[in-house]
């Protein structure tokens, strides 16, 4: 009985972990995001990123706009994928290089990001370790507690956003509610690539990616109490 007390807490503990952390990962995977906001940014984001001498050409016509458009677009995938580059500690764009302070300020959110793949391969290897035992007696409350631990965490980080003096916790928290992307220092393109409602809707993305996995458990649990009769809960 023991034992499967500690292999439920266990099994409770690493679905609601890597709830979170699958969130963390998928947000800073996701491309959609950035390309839906280009493409609803306001003319005047266009005109400042032109006249900033950024890129070359007008944007008297939708043409040129839309050319600006996928040029930055090109840009925020390679600035991603040197984000999502484990090892990678330099952000490189074409023809353009960030200031020291903001490659700093990157990799200072980059953290998060490093701390949630490793956390997330440890809570896959503690889900599938406690899951083979409790297999066995057909155990399965776990996947149910895990999803309600995870959603629960979500709320936690929710209000830490709101309440945290944390330097960059405050920072992320004045570019969502704020737009206010001051934590970056201006003299590079950086800034000139971020719409101002960039940051909101990725902290929309995160959430939605952390309540649509907690769900997929919660549909998993009610497909084992279907299909496992007598089954425990």
């Amino acid at each position: 009985m023991f034992n499967n007390k500690r292999y439920k807490v266990l099994a409770t503990i690493s679905i609601g972990i890597f709830i979170v952390c699958f969130a963390v990962i998928m947000t800073a995977w996701n491309r959609i995001t950035y390309e839906k906001c280009i493409e609803q940014a306001s003319d005047r984001f266009y005109v400042e990123y032109v006249t900033r001498g950024y890129t070359t050409g007008t944007i008297d016509t939708k043409y040129n706009k839309e050319l600006i458009g996928l040029e930055l677009i090109l840009n925020y995938e390679k600035l991603a994928d040197d984000f999502c580059s484990y090892f990678a500690d330099e952000f490189e764009i074409p023809n353009n290089e960030l200031l020291e302070d903001n490659t700093e300020g990157l990799n200072a959110i980059k953290v998060y990001y490093r701390w949630s793949l490793w956390i997330c391969i440890f809570s896959i290897i503690g889900i599938i370790y406690s899951m083979l035992h409790l297999y066995k007696g057909r155990y399965y409350s776990p996947i149910t507690y895990g999803g309600l631990l995870g959603m629960f965490l979500l709320a936690v980080q929710g209000i830490g956003l709101i309440i945290s003096d944390n330097v960059v916790v405050s920072a992320l928290r004045d570019m969502i509610f704020k737009e206010d992307y001051s934590f970056f220092k201006s003299g590079d393109i950086l800034l000139h690539m971020l719409p101002p409602e960039y940051a909101r809707w990725l902290a929309i993305t995160y959430f939605i990616y952390g309540i649509g996995m907690a769900v997929v458990f919660f549909i998993i649990r009610a497909i084992t109490i279907k299909r496992t009769k007598p089954h425990k809960f």
